[in-house]
């Protein structure tokens, strides 16, 4: 399977270091291919392709820009499976991610009401409904790349939130 990986990180001088080491990361450490990469309005994006390995190059670019006290360092992942992502951000050195996808509602479709009891998130996602549920987490995730464009994980989100419902209807 292959899977796809964006990463947006502030650049506010178009630094080529940055952009270097990023690339560097990626293809040198973990054979990702560079997709396409740009730096405006302050944010550059890398987009790579890879494997297996993406989630792991795209987590390793993460920690060096923080490292390099980048401020706003984010990413994702997005597969050629399915609509699902895994949305990455670094606060206060600490590596976070959220993954997005319709399972969670493909297995509330398909438990005992029992299990949504003992189970806190998937009484949430059921309350909340696709929607409510999947977009705070992106305009949580989205904080800081204002003036990125996002369009390509926002269709992601839009499809996610589409399948999940189709599966609670």
């Amino acid at each position: 399977m292959e899977s796809y990986g964006t990463i947006y990180f502030s650049n506010e001088n178009s630094e080529l270091e940055l952009v270097n080491l990023a690339k560097g990361i990626a293809e040198g450490d973990f054979g990702l291919g560079i997709e396409s990469e740009e730096t405006t309005n302050g944010i550059s994006v890398i987009e790579v392709i890879g494997g297996s390995r993406t989630e792991d190059g795209v987590k390793s670019i993460l920690t060096a820009l923080n490292d390099k006290k980048v401020q706003v360092v984010k990413a994702y992942i997005i597969g050629d499976e399915g609509p699902w992502c895994r949305l990455y951000s670094i606060d206060d050195s600490n590596l976070s991610s959220v993954e997005c996808s319709d399972g969670i509602y493909e297995y509330l479709s398909e438990c005992e009401e029992e299990e949504i009891e003992d189970i806190p998130e998937l009484k949430i996602a059921l309350e909340k409904k696709p929607r409510g549920y999947f977009e705070p987490k992106f305009n949580t995730w989205a904080l800081g790349l204002e003036s990125a464009d996002t369009n390509a994980i926002k269709g992601v989100m839009e499809a996610i939130i589409e399948s999940s419902e189709d599966l609670v209807q």
